[in-house]
């Protein structure tokens, strides 16, 4: 087996399109769209934090897209926004149900709002064309909805860090070492797809080299990353020092 499967090929792609309802349905998407997401010259753009207290005061996630709408050009009209957010509750549950996960989101729910030891966001991200995130586990779940372009990702499918919600409050974390012949899997999450995160899971995501991608995403604002050094694993589609001080493309982290 390859170290990476091709993203031509690769069936191991996380989709919503074959639950409902979908997404994209209540979504409008200006003209503008692609300039704003994929050609903007400012970098990353990064909305401002819904912090979630307790499950019964989640934010309303259609209000969160559209206090960006002038970032990502994509928008909720006022007679869809109790649908999205109804559809997207529900989604989060099949998603995380189909990643056989579903225990952890229920624990997040049931816990006032805590996934292995902190609270979550929702959050808007703008990433623009070929840009690389570090490698690195999630110690908390999180939950991606793909508004526009693709999110890439590179995922190893075997590999799970075991994060203590003790050590979960320290800063920083440090990823697992990724070994030589460790296997991953490239995938990516379309325009109204989502993405589930498990506690521990490792990946990297990154935008193609044509395209980026705003992303609504659930998560703490904490990955443990995985340093260059640690990364034993030479596939050419890895990018270990993304985000690094070494890195020779200077990517964002």
């Amino acid at each position: 087996m390859s170290e990476a499967t091709d993203a031509a090929t690769s069936n191991a792609i996380t989709s919503t399109t074959e639950t409902s309802p979908p997404l994209l349905e209540f979504l409008t998407i200006s003209d503008d769209a692609s300039s704003l997401v994929t050609h903007r010259p400012g970098g990353i753009y990064v909305g401002p934090s819904h912090w979630i207290e307790y499950p019964d005061t989640f934010p309303s996630v259609a209000a969160v897209i559209n206090e960006s709408s002038h970032e990502t050009g994509c928008s909720v009209a006022p007679e869809a926004m109790a649908s999205l957010d109804a559809a997207w509750h529900e989604q989060a549950e099949t998603q995380f149900a189909k990643a056989g996960a579903l225990d952890e989101w229920q624990a997040y729910l049931q816990s006032g709002a805590i996934s292995n030891g902190r609270k979550l966001k929702l959050q808007i991200m703008v990433l623009p064309k070929h840009l690389y995130f570090k490698i690195h586990a999630h110690p908390n779940i999180e939950f991606e909805f793909t508004l526009y372009g693709a999110l890439h990702e590179f995922r190893w499918t075997t590999l799970r860090a075991t994060i203590d919600p003790a050590d979960n409050a320290k800063q920083p974390l440090t990823g697992p070492e990724i070994a030589a012949h460790s296997v991953f899997e490239h995938r990516h999450v379309a325009k109204g797809e989502t993405m589930v995160n498990q506690i521990g899971s490792v990946h990297q995501s990154f935008t193609a080299a044509d395209e980026g991608c705003a992303i609504l995403v659930l998560w703490s604002g904490c990955h443990a990353n995985t340093p260059p050094s640690m990364v034993h694993n030479v596939s050419p589609e890895l990018r270990p020092t993304a985000g690094w001080d070494n890195d020779p493309d200077k990517k964002e982290s």
